[in-house]
């Protein structure tokens, strides 16, 4: 549940009201509906789910503890989540209620309009291309859900992109944020939000697409380069050259072969 919750934040508006249902020890919507039926489940639905600020409240707790450290954990946190709130009127009131639970004032401010980050990339919104197939969307949302992903790359990942300009630079931005002190991967993804504005849609799509495995992203690394090796084999300037390249790309298929396999035994297991 908090998961789910924290990949909503920036896309809750006020008119949008999410609401957490948890069902008793053991139990499944699935095993409900079976032992209940339809319409008392629809009223445990309607009588006990949470609103989504009430369980955010009870989640901070939860995680922060007791005490007078608890409540600085809580408010500190709080702050960090509240800095991915897109709707300045959605983030005043949840600052303000978490303000009245802890008696700590929030350091979070309203978004001034215009703002833009010291590192910014100015990129005109026209020339603004999104991923145009499957690989590059997954590519890239396994990067938002995961930044560590970004340190296990081979050196030539680096290129991927570099035939989409606008996307290359928060790519390459991406890769110049391996080592920073942040682990806490909304507050990575936040940070990009800023210096990309144009690029927020985007990266709130990829950071809550379905989760991507880690078994399913060193797949996609390997399409991505066997995409860089085809460019290499038509650019080369003699067989010897094009000979070499395409013993890699053999090398790549085969472990991208063996990675389909594992991912597939995977799948069956969870199913």
């Amino acid at each position: 549940a908090w998961r789910s919750l924290e990949r909503m934040l920036p896309l809750l508006k006020p008119e949008f009201q999410p609401r957490f249902l948890y069902l008793p020890e053991g139990e499944d919507p699935d095993s409900l509906l079976q032992k209940e039926g339809g319409e008392a489940f629809e009223k445990r639905m309607l009588h006990d789910a949470k609103p989504i600020l009430e369980t955010w409240l009870l989640g901070l707790r939860r995680l922060a503890g007791s005490g007078a450290d608890g409540v600085a954990r809580m408010a500190k946190k709080a702050d960090t989540m509240l800095e991915t709130l897109h709707d300045d009127y959605l983030r005043q009131a949840w600052k303000r209620a978490v303000e009245a639970k802890t008696g700590i004032e929030l350091k979070v401010k309203a978004v001034e309009k215009g703002r833009k980050s010291h590192f910014s990339l100015p990129v005109k919104r026209r020339n603004i291309q999104a991923p145009k197939n499957f690989l590059h969307e997954r590519f890239m949302a396994a990067i938002m859900q995961k930044p560590s992903r970004i340190a296990s790359l081979p050196p030539e990942s680096k290129g991927f992109f570099v035939d989409n300009e606008a996307l290359n630079r928060i790519y390459t931005r991406a890769f110049s944020m391996q080592g920073c002190e942040e682990t806490d991967y909304i507050v990575w993804v936040r940070q990009l939000q800023r210096e990309f504005p144009e690029f927020d849609e985007y990266i709130a799509r990829w950071t809550n697409q379905e989760p991507v495995l880690d078994v399913e992203f060193s797949s996609y690394v390997l399409d991505m380069r066997v995409h860089l090796i085809d460019k290499e084999i038509s650019a080369a300037k003699d067989a010897v050259e094009k000979a070499q390249c395409e013993i890699v790309k053999m090398g790549l298929k085969k472990q991208q072969k063996e990675l389909i396999a594992e991912l597939e035994e995977q799948r069956r297991g969870s199913e």
